[in-house]
């Protein structure tokens, strides 16, 4: 896709004496305060996904069945949705939009939600079309300034495109990223900047999904957002070790308190915008694998003491606003005990959704 300049927030008039300086430090003032009075909410979450295949999509009677049983079986609260944009490799510039899913569809599905009582995070991603044996979105960098330049004016297009949908559909929480991690962690200014951009779009709540590794822990701007958000796909046990209930807490526990480092220095409340657990053996020692077809034997019951030991290491902690359980597909039919993936559909795992979720929020 050829390369578009970008549409930037309106200027600001050039200051020409002291009144108008002092307006625009009163304008400020007033919207850093009513910023700040942004209380958190807790987030009884899970990502809601499409295959978007035949009449799979966020208009069809499907997204309606599946998201009445959320809602009405499991107590979610949340849902997060996922639009995509496509960028052809780590080192291109290009990033192409707005057809995974059509705005009209994400618009459509974000309307169902919200007629059914459900709150929803718009998170868009990036997908590489070509991957090298290490490359990922994290891995996403460049040589030379006018690339970065040009990588950041199509993200900011992608990005203040869906602040605008978030926006035009009261989405409750706009997520401005998803594991980017080399840029953000090379490129803090350029972040802080397109945060500012945002907001002048998008009114409610921000968050960043950052990687479990290497990323969360080093984010520079958490304090120009409002909830810490950490992908938390982290090792729970070692390659050979217990997988009983007692050795998963333990696991769990440590994840808390490394995330807890993070959250005191900055005093900001934490989401676990993705975590889960595939339902096959292993699948505790590198949770972030995705399903090959030689996987091992499927395991029903890891997943469900993973699943147990995650609530029961965070739930309590004061500074944990909830989390969205990596994923349930819109096809009622993806799941079941013959499947090895991350879905908790028709597994053991759903009970612990509905157990834990039909609990009083913790926090308001």
């Amino acid at each position: 896709m050829q390369s578009q300049g970008h549409q930037g927030p309106p200027r600001r008039p050039v200051a020409r004496g002291a009144s108008f300086l002092l307006l625009v430090f009163l304008f400020d003032l007033c919207f850093t305060a009513a910023h700040a009075e942004m209380t958190p909410q807790f987030q009884k979450g899970i990502t809601f996904t499409h295959g978007y295949r035949g009449g799979d999509d966020m208009r069809s009677p499907t997204t309606q069945t599946s998201l009445r049983y959320l809602r009405g079986t499991l107590g979610v609260e949340w849902i997060a949705l996922n639009p995509f944009g496509y960028q052809h490799s780590v080192t291109s510039t290009d990033i192409s939009f707005r057809s995974d899913p059509p705005d009209e569809h994400l618009a459509d599905g974000i309307s169902q939600a919200h007629d059914l009582g459900l709150k929803v995070m718009l998170k868009p991603h990036i997908w590489l079309r070509q991957q090298g044996n290490d490359d990922w979105r994290g891995t996403i960098g460049f040589a030379t300034e006018a690339d970065w330049a040009q990588w950041f004016a199509n993200y900011e297009r992608f990005i203040l495109h869906y602040a605008r949908v978030a926006a035009e559909t009261d989405v409750e929480i706009f997520c401005i990223g998803v594991e980017l991690s080399r840029t953000v962690t090379e490129r803090p200014d350029e972040w802080r900047q397109l945060i500012a951009r945002i907001r002048e779009i998008y009114p409610g709540p921000l968050t960043y999904a950052a990687n479990w590794w290497q990323d969360y822990d080093v984010v520079s701007f958490w304090r120009e957002l409002d909830y810490i958000g950490v992908n938390a796909f982290f090792p729970v046990t070692a390659e050979g070790a217990e997988t009983n209930l007692t050795a998963l807490r333990v696991g769990s526990t440590r994840i808390a308190d490394q995330i807890e480092v993070v959250q005191r220095r900055t005093g900001k409340p934490v989401l676990l915008t993705e975590i889960g657990f595939r339902s096959v053996r292993g699948s505790t020692v590198r949770p972030w694998e995705w399903p090959r077809r030689d996987d091992g034997a499927i395991d029903l019951h890891l997943q469900q003491r993973a699943y147990q030991a995650v609530l029961e290491s965070f739930w309590s902690r004061d500074w944990f606003y909830g989390l969205y359980w990596w994923k349930w597909h819109a096809a009622m039919d993806r799941g079941g005990a013959r499947n090895n993936g991350f879905t908790p559909r028709g597994k053991p795992a759903e009970q612990v959704i509905t157990d834990w979720f039909s609990r009083p929020a913790p926090r308001p």
